[in-house]
């Protein structure tokens, strides 16, 4: 669904937090900066946490990565990695509107020349993106230490 309806941007977001666990807002706070593709990791800063979070930067964020920085206006006036149709930064909730306006079957009332989304999901949320890092990961024989620490969890659940 995501390569029918989407496009570069949104296909980056998902896959950093698919295989990073980044959540929206943190995702949406990336700076060009941020990317280190030769230590393959995306540094965000946390300002209301007082510190950086570290997520991995694996093939498929590498791949869309690529696809999007083709496309991402250089000279847009600011340093953020995603931005929008007008080279505004992207905010959580303007990723959140896109994704939901995609992937769900309400969709938007209007977008690229369809009213619906029939096949899309019931509902989504961007935060299913972290479980599904944790569970790759626990499927990989990762312990429950290693989930919290990646995930920043304080709890033996994550």
């Amino acid at each position: 669904m995501l390569d029918r309806r989407g496009n570069a941007r949104v296909s980056l977001a998902v896959a950093i937090g698919e295989e990073s666990g980044l959540r929206i807002s943190e995702i949406a706070n990336v700076r060009v900066e941020d990317v280190d593709l030769v230590k393959q990791r995306i540094t965000v800063r946390l300002p209301t946490k007082g510190r950086s979070l570290a997520g991995s930067l694996r093939e498929k964020t590498r791949v869309c990565l690529e696809a999007w920085l083709k496309e991402r206006d250089p000279h847009c006036g600011h340093n953020n990695l995603l931005c929008g149709k007008f080279g505004q930064p992207s905010t959580a909730q303007s990723l959140r509107d896109e994704l939901n306006a995609i992937l769900t079957k309400r969709g938007s009332t209007y977008h690229n020349g369809h009213k619906t989304n029939p096949d899309g999901f019931d509902k989504w949320s961007t935060h299913q993106l972290r479980h599904t890092m944790t569970s790759k990961l626990a499927n990989g024989g990762a312990n429950a230490a290693t989930l919290k620490a990646i995930g920043g969890w304080g709890s033996d659940r994550p």
